[in-house]
């Protein structure tokens, strides 16, 4: 049984757990147009494949990285040191792939899962100005029903104002909903992808 040491990186990410040199050498091969690095316990940075020995002997067909990531020396062996510095050159190939990958025609790289935690973001912005509007609603119903006597119209709006808050939580919940299944669905698109 060939132990797992090796941790990979693609495209400026850490792919997750520790594989064999095989499953580096496979993981290399499934994707010809993506930028690897890989590291073991004992190395002082993170090295493209075909810079170790063990891995360029399997003949994997690998590209040369579009930029090299320094990391400092690991402090512990059991961890991998993580990609980049102070200044994280892996975020700066993130959002350049994100711009090459929305002009992309043949759709081989994804976009979406880049722009998850945005749209997340921006949808719970509007479910709070939802809520805002509801209570704002409720309040000037309860106003206008004591103003002018109608109490029917004074009780909705109070009502109104009570759900509003259970009303947002449950559309908030949904959308949340929404984009864990948008994730999931990359997820196994991109172990489908790395087997």
């Amino acid at each position: 049984m060939t132990e797992k040491l090796w941790h990979i990186a693609q495209d400026g990410r850490q792919v997750d757990g520790t594989h064999s040199i095989q499953e580096v050498a496979d993981h290399v091969g499934s994707a010809p147009s993506a930028s690897f690095l890989v590291w073991k316990d004992g190395m002082d940075q993170w090295l493209a494949p075909e810079e170790i020995p063990e891995i360029a002997a399997l003949k994997a067909p690998v590209t040369p990285p579009d930029i090299r990531v320094p990391s400092a020396p690991p402090s512990t062996p059991t961890k991998a040191p993580s990609i980049g510095g102070s200044f994280d050159l892996g975020a700066v190939r993130d959002r350049m792939g994100f711009w090459r990958s929305l002009f992309d025609l043949k759709f081989e790289s994804l976009v979406t899962p880049t722009m998850v935690t945005v749209l997340y973001a921006v949808a719970m912005v509007f479910v709070a100005l939802g809520f805002l509007a509801m209570v704002f609603s409720g309040i000037t119903s309860i106003v206008s029903g004591i103003r002018f006597g109608a109490w029917g119209m004074a009780f909705l709006g109070l009502v109104w104002t009570l759900l509003s808050p259970i009303i947002s939580v449950i559309h908030l919940a949904l959308v949340r909903l929404f984009f864990e299944v948008v994730v999931v669905l990359f997820k196994i698109h991109d172990q489908l992808k790395s087997q």
